[in-house]
């Protein structure tokens, strides 16, 4: 609805604030959409950005160039596709003052990486879903600066993920797992839904920038929304998540990979 695109607007625009002289080349389709709203200036980026290819680098990279990119939303694949293929042809993009990725898992080594080629930049790595955008974010020197329990690898850890800090208008809980659809009666009912504090449980979100229904799906519904006794949508990441003391999020897994045991 154009509620929900408004809404999504305005925490976007909240996050991630352009300057009147920035120029954005965004590889997620909801970014363009923003930067139409915000009145940015942006080059549509010209590769299949659904099945990128290594020989698309060279052509982003030119792109950038030609258009003074200051700004870029790039998928994981893509940001270590690059800084591979920067390294390798001795290209620096000192232009850069933001980099935004997400949509997949992202090491400190690849975090390290890109800054070393676009060092000028700010790296921020976003958490978020079709229906929910953005959810949760972090910014690469805090992760840099994190302290790490893996000598193998920095980012994935046992206790996951580090997704960073939820979005502040935005209504958290973490639920026991159930696959199946969750009905809310009364307010008993949460309480035996929710885990304890600091558990991993699925993360349910509600606030403004949440979709709150599907057009003509009220199966997909069932399946990723509750009602909540006073009108508000929940939507139902499917992910497991905990809260840690220092507010950051921690991704574990999905639900349905679970394998419980009794």
């Amino acid at each position: 609805t154009h509620r929900f695109l408004a809404a999504q607007h305005e925490a976007l625009d909240e996050f991630l604030p352009y300057l009147e002289t920035d120029v954005d080349l965004p590889a997620f389709p909801i970014f363009s959409l923003n930067n139409i709203a915000a009145g940015v200036s942006t080059v549509i980026p010209a590769i299949d950005v659904g099945t990128p290819a290594d020989h698309d680098n060279a052509l982003l990279l030119s792109q950038m160039a030609a258009c003074n990119v200051t700004c870029t939303t790039l998928s994981p694949w893509l940001l270590n596709s690059m800084s591979s293929y920067c390294f390798d042809n001795g290209y620096q993009l000192p232009e850069l003052r933001r980099v935004v990725t997400g949509g997949a898992p992202i090491s400190r080594d690849n975090l390290t990486d890109f800054k070393r080629i676009a060092s000028n930049s700010d790296i921020w790595v976003l958490y978020g879903s079709t229906e929910v955008e953005p959810i949760a974010h972090i910014e690469a020197e805090e992760i840099l600066g994190l302290p790490s329990r893996s000598a193998d690898d920095a980012e994935w850890v046992e206790d996951g993920v580090n997704v960073g800090r939820p979005v502040e208008t935005l209504r958290i809980k973490f639920l026991k797992i159930q696959v199946g659809p969750i009905t809310v009666g009364n307010e008993s009912d949460w309480a035996a839904l929710e885990v304890g504090p600091g558990e991993v449980g699925e993360l349910i979100v509600a606030g403004e920038h949440v979709c709150r229904d599907y057009y003509n799906n009220p199966e997909a519904f069932c399946r990723s929304k509750i009602g909540d006794l006073d009108g508000t949508i929940w939507h139902r990441t499917g992910d497991l998540v905990r809260l840690d003391a220092d507010g950051f999020l921690w991704m574990v897994g999905r639900v349905h990979n679970v394998i419980q045991r009794d």
